[in-house]
């Protein structure tokens, strides 16, 4: 979620802080991601171990929904400018 846009100084936008993970490509958007993150929260779920799977993932604890890397933001914001110019 962008919570606001900050006048422009000539430079690339750019991260400046956040929270949260982003999704993974093709979880299936907001819905696909919030199922994600309940099937790998529970052991038991019909799901769990092919998402690890699917993620590379050996442990759901190799998983966290809360982490924030800003330069990881910016890398992605760099890949959708050049996509977009593209």
């Amino acid at each position: 979620m962008l919570d606001a846009i900050e006048g422009a100084d000539g430079n690339a936008p750019c991260c400046i802080d956040g929270a949260g993970r982003c999704p993974p490509e093709d979880v299936g958007g907001t819905p696909g991601y919030e199922d994600l993150r309940r099937a790998l929260a529970a052991p038991g779920d019909d799901r769990h171990a092919e998402l690890l799977a699917w993620l590379g993932l050996e442990d759901a604890d190799d998983f966290d929904a809360a982490a924030f890397v800003v330069e990881h933001a910016n890398d992605a914001v760099g890949r959708a400018l050049i996509a977009h110019a593209a």
